[in-house]
Formats: structure tokens, C-alpha cells, sequence
């Protein structure tokens, strides 16, 4: 038995909007009702965000001496009393397999749905994992959840906080605060193991250090184990995609804590059969740090987009380059600018993550049905969709768009490069972006035909052809592309920079290298938007397949298609003509015999 400390009972101070207080008084009023003498507490996240001065809508009641069950029924038939909208109570039943312990009611209070449970204490029999359960104390029910910051209560019937740890309050306030564990760390974890996840979710949301007990337990077999077979993979997906879109979340904090914990193999699980087929170019061991320096090199992006005088070189020579370069970077990621909440770049942080296993496949059979017949086809899928979709169980959105993204960094990064140095002004992309607009939305694809002539640089009709087709693949995801291209390219230059010997390098030449490539990718970004390319993959073909057909005397099949993509990559090189010239430049690729009637095929 656990020897209550003295609790620490702060005075009221978290006011309660109008909503909160006329909630909390239907609940003390059907406890009067009930007259069990039962005590109230708000648990968990609501008394933690409203201390941080955040408003929370996540109500959780402990009851002393009822279920959940019991007094959500007893609840709803006061409410209906009063005259008050009820629904059906909804029960969510204990799940030991999958570490849900207690039973929990929900109830509908003022259109609000609030969780009841009883508190409780747990014991475990010799041979088995799994507790049982029994109503425990407040005390015994706060050493029973997974950190101090969540095992503060606010009392209904006082109006006081309650931190029956004796640890919560200065974990969460102070400027010491800490991610901790009740109880030990290893015991509470192989409780539930994904707790240790959700250790390295709260850590990064609210930018706080991981206690010392938590990380050895990180690396402790059986729980790494526990965490790999028991915990279910929506579980583990559930948990990341809180740390990359949750409230307040900093994916690259995140990142750091779960590669530093050895975690990352954990999450992005493979079977065994996967491991012997798929060896990164760093080998199994290395893929999470590639993965990590891109991620750190996003941020840095990011950080450099809100605040361009970030990197600053220095002519001194170091003894050490590598060491003082590191030194830079570690200055950085502490600080607060690192630390900023970046929610909505979630699929850019995670692309990155994954960098390393881009263009690595797995097979899968893919069973076929024709004429009846059933038969098997192996097919290839990207080992970065087999991570989402069934490592994370995330949507399958997600793994079409970044096998898109981490397929089109070469082109993205070539891109870059030619744009730097083409010679196309602000003044001809601006006309071109703006004759591009007057013909792709033109209501009819015959008018419009006489566009001005001539002109073009080829080099510039190279880059907008290259650029045009790139950004029509990628669609609204152009942007992210480029950044993760610059991130990628920030973290091989940075390597490439520590190989150097200080002797020949300074740190003014390695930030300068950063900030050559920054400010590439910027006015790459800004180019394309000159060029009207930004909405591009909306450019439709001046002649529809019907018009094709007749225009050239084709049949239908696969001819029509080529036509038709060739078409596009012509209006993207001369945005200026229209109609006319476009015909007489078809007639011509099929007096060349550019097209054929093969599917797929074309020349040249």
C-alpha cells in the first residue's frame, strides 16, 4: 500500500467560463439528489490545459463511490427532470488486451458529452498482467495514470486543485517542468505500453524534457517488446498523428525524442520477411538519423522563412569545424523559435522522416479476377505506403501523396537549379504567366487563336516545360515538394560541410552554402508564381479529343492520348500562341511520325 504523501491543495484559480460553471452546478445538484455522498473531480487534461490559461472542452469525472455507469444513469434521469435534451448513455467497456482497464460512461450535459468513470486502484496477480480492478482512493487513482501533469484533479464540491502526486503542479508550472511518471516509469508503461509514445507526444507538445526513469525505461527489452507485439497499430498510429497535427504539436521535438529513444523502428515496423528484402543506403541502423537531419533542416527552413537574418557567418577559423558547426545546429533546435508548434506542416515533417526509404519497394500479391478465372500478380508498393498504411494505419491519402513527394525530389531539386539559371525577367514571366491565364480560360478553345509569335528563349521554354509538368504531378502539393527538396538538400550539404577540414573552411562558408540554397528555393517558389504556374495542373488542352480526332483523322485509342499530352507540354512552352499554331504543330509531329498507335508509346 502506497503511503499518501500530504496533498498540495492550491486555492481556486481556475475560473470557469459561464458554460463550465452551469455545468459543474447540474452535476453537484444531481449529487445532492443522489444523496450517496459522492465527491466529484474533473481529472486529467481539462485541469492541466485550464491551468496552462487554455480552454478545454475534454471533460472527464472521477466518482468516488459509483460507476460510471451508475451515476451517468442516475444523471440523465435527473436531467430529464429538469427538463433538460438527454440521449442515450454510451458505454465504453473495458478492453484489457488492449490495456483499457476501466469501464467508462458518457453522458450529454448542455450539448456537451462528458466521460464519468470511478476511481480506482489496481492489483496484479502472479500470473498475469492484467489488473484487477477495485474503487481505490483519489490518491490510489492518481498514481494509477500515466503523468503527474495528468494526475491533477479539480474538486467540484471545493473548487480546489488537487495534486495528489505532490509532483504535478511544479511539473507542469515551473520552470523545471518535466515529463514524469507517478510511479515508476517501467511499471507504469508496461501498464500500458503506448504510454511511452504518448510520453514523447506531451514532451513535444508542450516543449517539456523527458524524466531521466522515463528514458531508461525507454530502453528496457521487455517493454520495447510489449510495445511492438500488444499495442495495436490504429493505436500507434493514433499517437503519432497527435504528435505531428495534435494540439499544439512540434513534429521535429517529436522526431528528436523518438530516434533518440530508439523508437523509430518501433513505430515504422517491418516484418521480418521486409528487413532481409530492403537495406536504405545507410543500412537499417542509419535510416531514422537521415531521417532526423532532414527533419532538423525542415524546421531550420521553416525558422529561416519567419526570420531570414537567422544565419549569420563568421570569418574565424575553429579548431574543431565539425564540433562548432554541431554546436550551431544544437544552439538552434534549443531554441524557442525551434520549438514552435508547426501542426500544419504534418506531411512535410513525416516525408522527410521517411527520406531514406524513398525508392524502396516491397512485392505484394494481388489476387485477380478475369472471366471467372482467379489468379495471383505480384505488385510493387512503395515501402513508404506499406509504413502508412499499415504501420501507422493512416489515411491512404497520405501515402499517395508523400510517394509523390519523395518521388519528385530529384526533378524538384534539378528544377531549382535551372531556374537559377535561366533568364527569364520578373517583366517576360509576368506577360507569359499572363497570356498563359487569358487561353486557359478562355471559354472556347477556337478563340484565341492568333497569340503573338516568337520570342521564346529556349532556355526559358525548357524550364517552363520542366517546371510545368513537375508541378501538374504534384498539384497543390508543389510547395511542400520544394521544401522538402531545399530540407533534403540542406542536411547533404550540411554532412558534406563537416567532412571538411577546418583548415580551408570557416563557418561563414557553411552558412553562406545554406543560405545559397534557401535563397534559391525561395526564388524558385516566387518564379513559378510569377510564371503563372502555381494553378497549372487546371490547364486544359485547346482541343478537346473530339477535335483531335478530326483535325488529324485518327481513330480512338491510345494515338488520341499521346496527342493529347503533347498538347500540354507544347502550351507550356509557348504560352503566348494558341489555336493555330498548336494545329500546325501537331500536323507536324504526325508527318514526323512522333505518335503510335502502340498503348504507351511514343517517339521521341
Amino acid at each position: 500500500m502506497i503511503t499518501p504523501p500530504t496533498v498540495t491543495v492550491v486555492p481556486p484559480t481556475i475560473p470557469l467560463t459561464a458554460v463550465e460553471a452551469h455545468l459543474f452546478d447540474l452535476l453537484k445538484l444531481a449529487v445532492a439528489k443522489e444523496a450517496k455522498g459522492t465527491v466529484l473531480r474533473v481529472a486529467g487534461g481539462w485541469v492541466r490545459d485550464k491551468l496552462l490559461g487554455k480552454e478545454s472542452d475534454d471533460v472527464d469525472v472521477a466518482l468516488d463511490n459509483m460507476s460510471g455507469a451508475s451515476f451517468a444513469k442516475s444523471l440523465n434521469t435527473f436531467l430529464q427532470q429538469q427538463g433538460f435534451e438527454t440521449r442515450s448513455i454510451g458505454v465504453i467497456l473495458a478492453n484489457p488486451d488492449q490495456s483499457k482497464h476501466l469501464e467508462t460512461a458518457r453522458v450529454l450535459v448542455l450539448g456537451h458529452w462528458i466521460d464519468f468513470t470511478n476511481l480506482r486502484t489496481e492489483t496484479y496477480r502472479a500470473d498475469s498482467r492484467i489488473p484487477d480492478m477495485a474503487f481505490g482512493s483519489a490518491h490510489d487513482d492518481a498514481h494509477r495514470r500515466d503523468f503527474t501533469i495528468n494526475a491533477l484533479f479539480y474538486n467540484l464540491q471545493t473548487g480546489q486543485v488537487e495534486d495528489l502526486t505532490g509532483k504535478g503542479l511544479s511539473d507542469l508550472l515551473s520552470p523545471e517542468g518535466v515529463i514524469r511518471t507517478p510511479l515508476p516509469a517501467l511499471t507504469t508503461f508496461l501498464d500500458d505500453p503506448l504510454r511511452l509514445l504518448r510520453a514523447v507526444r506531451f514532451a513535444a507538445r508542450f516543449a517539456l524534457p523527458l524524466d531521466d526513469d522515463i528514458v531508461k525505461a525507454a530502453k528496457d527489452g521487455d517493454l520495447q517488446k510489449a510495445l511492438y507485439e500488444k499495442v495495436s497499430r490504429e493505436r500507434v498510429g493514433i499517437e503519432v498523428e497527435g504528435m505531428l497535427s495534435g494540439k499544439d504539436a512540434r513534429p521535429a521535438l517529436a522526431f528528436e525524442m523518438l530516434v533518440s529513444l530508439g523508437l523509430t523502428d518501433v513505430m515504422f515496423r517491418l516484418p521480418e520477411e521486409m528487413k532481409v528484402q530492403l537495406r536504405p543506403e545507410r543500412g537499417r541502423d542509419g535510416w531514422a538519423e537521415e531521417g532526423l537531419g532532414t527533419v532538423r533542416m525542415v524546421n531550420l527552413l521553416l525558422m529561416y522563412r519567419e526570420d531570414d537574418g537567422l544565419l549569420k557567418g563568421d570569418d574565424k577559423k575553429e579548431d574543431e569545424f565539425a564540433t562548432t558547426m554541431t554546436k550551431v545546429l544544437q544552439g538552434l533546435r534549443e531554441s524557442e523559435a525551434y520549438k514552435r508548434p508547426r501542426r500544419e506542416h504534418r506531411l512535410l515533417f513525416l516525408s522527410a522522416m521517411l527520406r531514406a526509404w524513398a525508392g524502396h519497394y516491397t512485392v505484394e500479391e494481388k489476387k485477380i479476377v478475369k472471366k471467372g478465372r482467379e489468379s495471383e500478380r505480384e505488385k510493387r508498393v512503395p515501402i513508404v505506403q506499406w509504413f502508412i498504411r499499415e504501420a501507422l494505419k493512416l489515411r491512404a491519402k497520405d501515402a499517395e501523396d508523400m510517394t509523390l513527394l519523395l518521388g519528385t525530389l530529384d526533378r524538384l531539386q534539378a528544377l531549382s537549379r535551372s531556374m537559377a539559371t535561366t533568364t527569364t525577367t520578373a517583366a517576360a514571366a509576368a506577360a507569359a504567366a499572363a497570356a498563359t491565364m487569358a487561353v486557359q480560360e478562355a471559354d472556347n478553345p477556337g478563340i484565341g487563336g492568333g497569340g503573338v509569335k516568337g520570342g521564346e528563349n529556349s532556355n526559358e521554354q525548357r524550364v517552363r516545360l520542366e517546371a510545368g509538368m513537375v508541378l501538374r504531378e504534384l498539384k497543390e502539393l508543389w510547395r511542400t515538394g520544394l521544401d522538402l527538396a531545399c530540407a533534403r538538400e540542406l542536411a547533404i550539404t550540411f554532412e558534406e560541410k563537416l567532412e571538411i577540414s577546418a583548415a580551408v573552411t570557416t563557418l561563414k562558408a557553411v552558412t553562406t552554402s545554406f543560405l545559397e540554397v534557401l535563397t534559391r528555393y525561395r526564388r524558385t517558389r516566387e518564379a513559378l508564381e510569377i510564371m503563372g504556374l502555381d494553378q497549372i495542373w487546371k490547364l486544359r488542352p485547346l482541343l478537346d479529343g473530339k477535335a483531335v480526332i478530326t483535325l488529324l483523322r485518327l481513330q480512338k485509342g491510345p494515338m488520341v492520348g499521346q496527342v493529347m499530352e503533347a498538347q500540354i507540354e507544347w502550351q507550356l512552352q509557348h504560352p503566348k500562341e494558341g489555336v493555330e499554331a498548336l494545329t500546325e504543330h501537331l500536323k507536324g509531329l504526325m508527318a514526323a511520325g512522333t505518335f503510335s498507335a502502340a498503348e504507351g508509346e511514343r517517339e521521341g
